[in-house]
């Protein structure tokens, strides 16, 4: 079975990359804040005593050089502008990291959890005919992804071995509702695993359908 459809199952499915760091912005942005905010108020509780006794001292040394060495005025200004720079660049940079960093964190979280929503939203269709799920090496919940593959193309298996013995079933066609669902049964399988037996299913409907005739209810409607 799996040799049949080994490229089918081992093909890199469509929706394993990703372009973009924002897959699901509402929840991404909403712990990315979160992780900013924290991260600001740890630099804040550092940087602001920093800058708070650094103009603190330089304003004292501003004083002290005004009275005594007037010309080193200049270069304590200076010095000051250059510590605050800093002090700011810090921060900025900082936060920008954070903010990157929570991006790509939540990234690898919400990513490989919404394709498994998108997956097993077209099941809920009827769309046995997907490729296994594959994802970023470096995403989480690899182990998930993994037991749920293997529950996909186990629970595919199965449906092509049912499949497989409502061929072997033999109805006869005098049988009508009993042909006609055993029928309708096959062609719906094979639709949902994508066969390619579902086009000599359609056929056979088809050609019985053209030997049956009108339906009762219709040759009484006419």
């Amino acid at each position: 079975m799996w040799s049949r459809r080994g490229l089918e199952y081992t093909s890199s499915a469509p929706f394993s990359l990703r372009q973009s760091h924002l897959v699901d912005s509402d929840f991404q942005l909403r712990y990315t804040l979160i992780i900013v905010g924290a991260a600001a108020l740890g630099v804040i509780s550092v940087t602001g005593p920093i800058y708070y006794l650094v103009n603190q001292n330089y304003k004292i040394f501003f004083d002290l050089a005004f009275d005594t060495a007037p010309d080193l005025l200049e270069n304590l200004a200076r010095e000051r502008v250059w510590i605050n720079s800093i002090l700011l660049s810090a921060f900025i940079g900082l936060v920008g990291f954070f903010t990157f960093l929570g991006l790509r964190m939540t990234n690898r979280i919400i990513g490989p959890l919404k394709v498994l929503k998108n997956h097993l939203k077209l099941l809920s269709r009827g769309h046995w005919k997907q490729r296994q799920i594959k994802i970023r090496n470096q995403d989480e919940f690899q182990d998930l992804i993994n037991a749920y593959n293997y529950f996909y193309g186990s629970f595919r298996a199965n449906m092509q071995k049912e499949l497989d013995l409502l061929k072997k079933i033999s109805v006869e066609e005098e049988r009508r509702d009993a042909h006609h669902a055993w029928m309708e049964l096959m062609a719906l399988k094979a639709s949902q695993l994508g066969s390619e037996e579902l086009n000599q299913i359609q056929g056979l409907k088809s050609l019985r359908d053209e030997k049956r005739g009108p339906s009762p209810e219709s040759r009484h409607a006419s």
